[in-house]
């Protein structure tokens, strides 16, 4: 089956069907809030997981309402994050190959910054080294340091 006849296909299964098909991995939410928590709170169990062993975590940078949340409850429940190791997915480079900067508007350094690490108490925040955006300087290395 060819991908675009897949993905018509999928397109016609209901919540239910889709659910099924899921094996139980696919979570569905009435309302975005409710994926929002649900997302956030996933992911506030999976750094307490890691209070006893480094983790590594591939990160987006949206949605942005969940980051917000996660700095609550990483607040609220004092979860360290020292162990946690982020690699976000994206960030923006000028025309000529190097990174945007952190305070140019589509930085994602800047808005994950703003919206959850600097929202984190300075003694629960991993440490900068293991905040990784991609960056030209460190692309080869990439696949090696996940």
């Amino acid at each position: 089956m060819k991908r675009s006849e897949e993905v018509r296909m999928l397109l016609n299964l209901s919540v239910e069907e889709l659910i099924g098909r899921s094996g139980g991995q696919l979570v569905v939410k009435e309302l975005l809030e409710e994926l929002y928590s649900f997302l956030a709170d996933f992911m506030v169990r999976e750094f307490e997981a890691a209070a006893d062993e480094p983790k590594a975590f591939i990160m987006p940078v949206g949605p942005l309402e969940p980051y917000r949340l996660m700095a609550e409850a990483i607040n609220f429940r004092s979860v360290s994050l020292r162990n946690v190791t982020m690699f976000f997915m994206d960030e923006y480079c000028n025309d000529d190959g190097s990174l945007i900067d952190r305070n140019h508007p589509l930085s994602f350094r800047g808005k994950i910054g703003g919206i959850f690490f600097d929202r984190i108490r300075p003694e629960l925040r991993p440490s900068p080294e293991r905040i990784i955006f991609p960056a030209p300087e460190i692309l080869a290395e990439l696949p090696g340091m996940i």
